[in-house]
């Protein structure tokens, strides 16, 4: 059975002393694909990626930008229905070095590019978050709440609203030296009007009222209520609905919003 899911790492996965050709059969067995389904994706992403001319060149003579695009090659050779993008490479990178103009040439739907190009940030942002309550507990015995599975799903839900979030906000810069300044500011603002630096009862009503408009509010709110106040599920439920709410709504306006183009 082929692997549903392609991965593209952020440094280049390739064997130099094979060709391209080679290099592109390799990783079509090992994915199962095999005979002349096989010669014909590597003819056909050899096309895409413009490596025709090189395709019996070993790898080691190609430069830097021609063994990326033979990466992103060999991760859809098996036509895999979703494409993890390595975290470490953002959108606005892939958008300057061409690669996302390549990937959108790819037989994969936007929800699907942008799909895996944000699995992979909130897999690695549900892992901080819950190392971050692990280490809590077992260092300073912080609560988990009345049920820790009530806990995990909180912190799925968090990370899956700032997922979409930050994705709403990168529609917003056009360069990556634009995000990084702005994703900081963003980020500052919203921690801080949502309650995350300092108790939100000691903010001004007018700030406190602001505050129901941002995510982190809600999920700090979810926090406390079940680490402090030993809450339920049913107790964080409007909180929850509205991290979701939050999430969907700034990805469905991310992916559509959001240029591939430069």
């Amino acid at each position: 059975m082929r692997p549903l899911v392609g991965l593209v790492p952020q440094e280049v996965s390739l064997y130099p002393e094979l060709t391209a050709q080679e290099n592109l059969r390799f990783f079509g067995r090992i994915n199962g694909v095999g005979g002349e389904e096989l010669e014909g994706r590597v003819d056909e992403l050899l096309a895409r990626v413009s490596l025709v001319a090189r395709r019996r060149d070993r790898v080691a003579t190609f430069s830097g930008g021609m063994k990326r695009r033979l990466n992103l090659a060999c991760s859809l050779i098996h036509r895999p229905r979703l494409l993890l993008l390595d975290v470490a490479s953002g959108l606005e990178e892939e958008k300057e070095a061409g690669t996302l103009t390549r990937l959108r040439m790819a037989p994969l739907h936007r929800w699907q590019l942008f799909g895996g190009k944000l699995l992979a940030r909130f897999l690695v942002g549900l892992f901080q978050l819950l190392l971050l309550f692990a280490v809590g507990h077992v260092l300073y015995d912080i609560s988990l709440g009345p049920s820790l599975p009530v806990s995990v799903l909180l912190c799925v839900v968090i990370v899956f609203s700032m997922t979409g979030f930050s994705l709403a906000v990168a529609c917003f810069a056009r360069t990556r030296e634009r995000i990084i300044p702005l994703g900081l500011t963003v980020t500052m603002i919203v921690c801080a009007i949502g309650g995350c630096w300092w108790p939100l009862y000691q903010s001004p009503p007018w700030l406190q009222q602001a505050a129901l408009a941002v995510p982190t509010f809600w999920a700090m709110e979810a926090i406390h209520d079940l680490i402090l106040r030993e809450k339920g599920l049913l107790d964080i439920a409007p909180a929850i609905a509205v991290l979701l709410a939050y999430g969907g709504v700034c990805l469905a306006l991310g992916m559509r919003a959001y240029r591939l183009e430069r």
